[in-house]
């Protein structure tokens, strides 16, 4: 299994010892996570990404023997709206 992710500051996921990890705990310890250049210390010290058994900086080089599942994310914030009364 191959992961790509092209988050330069990665953000807590659910990891594999969750109830309800983003990845399956096979995707964990099975497969690789490419991550962009100069980033995979970030990933390393992040919840969730740290769980990944292999993470490679760079572009995977061939995809021609394997399945590519594309997942797409996004960090969500969500801002309170102030009540002024």
């Amino acid at each position: 299994m191959t992961v790509i992710s092209l988050i330069e500051e990665p953000f807590a996921i659910e990891g594999g010892l969750s109830d309800y990890p983003t990845f399956s705990k096979y995707t964990f310890m099975n497969g690789t996570l490419y991550v962009p250049e100069g980033t995979s210390g970030g990933y390393k010290a992040t919840d969730g990404w740290m769980d990944f058994e292999n993470i490679v900086e760079g572009r995977k080089r061939d995809t021609s023997k394997s399945q590519t599942r594309h997942v797409n994310f996004a960090k969500t914030t969500r801002r309170r709206r102030q009540s002024h009364t």
